[in-house]
């Protein structure tokens, strides 16, 4: 379930990133986001780096 609750979490995220026309925070969180379905580790991140 922690899973689930994450990736919700990063999809509103992203929708944000997408809504301020911020597209280089939009394609790292979708990235994760592929590291996340492809079973990946996850690294920890600083979104603010971005």
């Amino acid at each position: 379930m922690e899973t689930h609750s994450l990736i919700q979490g990063l999809n509103g995220l992203a929708l944000a990133a997408l809504a301020a026309n911020d597209i280089d925070a939009t394609i790292e969180i979708n990235n994760l986001l592929l590291d996340i379905e492809k079973g990946g580790n996850i690294e920890p991140y600083n979104l603010e780096a971005a």
